[in-house]
């Protein structure tokens, strides 16, 4: 594998070091060094050479940060100097040429080494890259999450129309769903009241929420909501007295159609 000899120490410092990628590099001073003074007793062919070695470190200042100074591709594999012309936009023919003197005892600004590949690591040796891009995949998700707003109904994809903030009510519940609420739809709870007379439907509702806050393992799916609070009410309902039972169980059907009208099933 080719690289360029001490590039953190020559062409970055502490600052660079830290940073993911480079808009420019550190590029030493000077004329004198021997590797400059060697390049040029070449003439054209070591001013080519040396044009060719501005532009690999050019291109590897761009690079991540765990392969800057390597000729790697991005799973920390070797370059082929093919690939390499294709990414310099130089005749390979010329960059075979600039890469010899480059590797020359007596310039050595790049060298080759043996390191095993990415793929002879074990899975904790894994280029520092692939693990910064699972680092952003996360970040990614949890932005995600940040940005799911309440669902006052169930998803657009579940087949059920979403209402719009002011169709809802100040009634909202956490649903099994990470991140994702659900507002009670005021048509729902005008339906609620109108069919459960003899029920404080909104103190049922109330306490309906408590449990979702308390019972994080058994809430529903914003599809399944609407389903819940009917179940949450009529389980309220048997517990009233026989006479009133009967006054409430005459408006399931009313119930149930309303729960159609709105879209909103068992989930």
């Amino acid at each position: 594998m080719l690289e360029i000899k001490d590039w953190k120490e020559t062409f970055e410092n502490s600052d660079t070091r830290k940073r993911q990628r480079l808009g420019w590099f550190l590029c030493p001073s000077g004329a004198d060094s021997n590797g400059y003074v060697e390049l040029m007793t070449y003439g054209e062919v070591g001013i080519q050479a040396f044009g060719v070695f501005i532009a690999i470190c050019q291109w590897s200042a761009t690079r991540g940060r765990s392969l800057r100074g390597r000729l790697v591709r991005n799973d920390g594999t070797p370059l082929r100097l093919e690939q390499l012309a294709v990414y310099l936009r130089i005749e390979i023919c010329h960059l075979r040429a600039a890469i010899d003197l480059l590797k020359n005892p007596n310039v050595s600004w790049i060298i080759e080494t043996f390191e095993q590949t990415s793929f002879d690591k074990s899975a904790s040796d894994v280029p520092a890259l692939l693990k910064e891009k699972e680092k952003e995949k996360e970040k990614e998700k949890e932005k995600e999450k940040e940005k799911e707003k309440v669902s006052p109904e169930p998803p657009a994809d579940s087949g059920h129309e979403v209402c719009s903030a002011s169709e809802v009510t100040e009634f909202v519940f956490l649903t099994k769903r990470a991140g994702v609420r659900w507002a009670l739809p005021k048509r729902l709870l005008e339906i609620l009241e109108s069919t459960y007379e003899h029920t404080d439907v909104r103190l049922e509702v109330r306490k309906a929420i408590a449990w979702c806050e308390t019972n994080p393992t058994r809430r529903k799916s914003p599809s399944g909501m609407g389903k819940f609070l009917q179940g949450w009410i009529d389980r309220s309902e048997s517990r009233a007295p026989p006479g009133e039972q009967n006054k409430k169980s005459s408006g399931q059907k009313t119930f149930e159609n309303g729960l159609k009208a709105l879209g909103v099933a068992g989930g």
